[in-house]
């Protein structure tokens, strides 16, 4: 069941691919919401460390395009450094959706979350 829903992420991520980060995003957070009590028991029980491992490798694998290191405001920084720390950034965001019993709406995550990823990968 991890793995179907790492691959329907990933699909989700390729038919998001021209997208804004915030629309792109969207599409991850209305899959959430739609999956809530399998994203809420793997993200927030302790006892799920795989699953957020394969999340996070899932969502740095898809920032990976994002990122250039060889000009603009990321010029010179260490890629696998900007990949685990926005890599991480959203798979804690997403975890403290579903701790906090999903208090924004997924809209409004998608938003707040897409325009971090716009100031600091674009």
């Amino acid at each position: 069941m991890i793995e179907e829903h790492i691959n329907n992420l990933r699909e989700l991520c390729q038919t998001a691919y021209d997208l804004t980060f915030q629309e792109g995003n969207y599409v991850w957070f209305e899959y959430f919401e739609s999956n809530y009590l399998f994203f809420s028991t793997m993200l927030v029980s302790k006892g799920a460390p795989y699953f957020r491992s394969r999340f996070l490798d899932l969502v740095i694998e898809e920032y990976k395009v994002e990122v250039d290191v060889t000009e603009g405001k990321n010029n010179g920084l260490n890629e696998d450094v900007i990949l685990q720390f926005f890599g991480s950034a959203i798979v804690g965001a997403v975890e403290w959706w579903f701790k906090k019993g999903m208090p924004l709406p997924a809209r409004v995550m998608a938003e707040q979350t897409g325009t971090l990823l716009d100031r600091n990968l674009e």
